[in-house]
């Protein structure tokens, strides 16, 4: 799913209500990282709306699909945005927006 996509059609279904949303999420959360802004941690976000919008993940919480996007956590993106435990709350918190209720 991910590679038959064109690049921005998920992200472009990540409207400026959602990254309003998104802003005010971070500004509030108790993960807030005190060195970033919310423009530096908003990839992650859109990171965890484009899961959402995978149809292979609709019906499956946040845990369950994690591990496929820890494997594309590549060490290229460690280094530039830093471990996957920094980014998952905030990818988590965008994914749950559609996660279905059980």
């Amino acid at each position: 799913w991910w590679a038959a996509q064109a690049p921005a059609e998920p992200a472009s279904t990540f409207t400026a209500e959602d990254d309003a949303r998104c802003r005010s999420l971070y500004e509030k959360s108790p993960s807030r990282l005190a060195d970033r802004s919310y423009e530096d941690v908003r990839p992650f976000y859109h990171l965890g709306h484009v899961a959402s919008c995978n149809p292979d993940y609709r019906q499956r919480t946040f845990e369950e699909i994690e591990p496929d996007l820890q494997k594309g956590w590549t060490p290229d993106l460690r280094a530039r945005y830093g471990d996957w435990t920094h980014v998952r709350p905030f990818a988590r918190e965008a994914f749950a927006r559609r996660e279905p209720q059980r």
